[in-house]
């Protein structure tokens, strides 16, 4: 399901495909710097919406959520226990971020943003970072060696978060992935809302699924090929590797 552009963006505006990208580096950096970090795709407004949702460190505050919408800007919702809410909106952050001149800069205003703490050095990475990492660098790749328009790359979660009625796990894209649905029956304790589909991720190209990712660390191909991410991690933790090995059919 392919969410487009309003008609009120201009050319102006990014692309989809640059949105796509860029959503997933922002993601994977905060990630990165956060990894207790989860991220599950959802479509507020009815549906109108298409974002990757951040669901912060629990341990920094009792709730917060950071939507990093491909179809606006960016939200951060903070609820207290005591039930008072928070919301602050960044219409523009789409529009920094492609323009800084130093990438690093954009992603230092979006932790004070969401009143995290600043990361004097990153932690090394888990297997769900390492995920996250790929899912971008993968992305980022692929879209820029291929025609823009004529190919779509996007990736999707395996469960459909939807505020129209219409969401449930993507069971016609989990049947091509035999090993992923097995996994399906186990929860994890991280699972978010306790939802098992939230762990998966389909690398998608025009619709179709060419991959699915678990974060908790495996990739499966429509071969039935399976990737362990632990294993092909590297101690310098250059991504390329992993996307070489895991991907490399799909590149262009």
């Amino acid at each position: 399901m392919r969410h487009t552009l309003p008609a009120s963006y201009s050319a102006r505006h990014p692309s989809r495909q640059l949105l796509e990208i860029a959503s997933w580096r922002v993601a994977a950096e905060m990630v990165r710097r956060y990894p207790k970090t989860r991220i599950i795709q959802t479509h507020p407004g009815g549906g109108q919406n298409d974002s990757l949702s951040l669901l912060l460190d629990p341990g920094f505050q009792p709730y917060q959520r950071l939507e990093l919408n491909r179809l606006g800007g960016v939200q951060y919702h903070f609820r207290r226990p005591n039930g008072s809410q928070t919301f602050k909106n960044w219409p523009d952050f789409w529009s920094e971020f492609f323009n800084a001149a130093d990438p690093r800069e954009p992603m230092r205003k979006l932790s004070a943003f969401c009143g995290l703490p600043p990361v004097a050095k990153l932690k090394p990475a888990t297997n769900e970072v390492t995920v996250y990492r790929f899912i971008a660098g993968f992305l980022t790749h692929v879209c820029f060696n291929a025609s823009f328009g004529k190919f779509f790359w996007d990736c999707q979660n395996g469960y459909l978060d939807t505020s129209d009625g219409f969401g449930g796990v993507w069971e016609s894209r989990f049947e091509l992935f035999p090993e992923a649905m097995d996994r399906l029956r186990t929860v994890k304790e991280s699972d978010p809302f306790g939802v098992t589909a939230y762990r998966f991720w389909f690398v998608l190209l025009n619709d179709d699924p060419k991959l699915c990712v678990e974060t908790s660390g495996t990739a499966w191909d429509r071969h039935g090929i399976e990737h362990d991410f632990g294993k092909l991690a590297r101690d310098d933790e250059r991504i390329w590797p992993v996307i070489s090995e895991v991907a490399g059919h799909l590149l262009p």
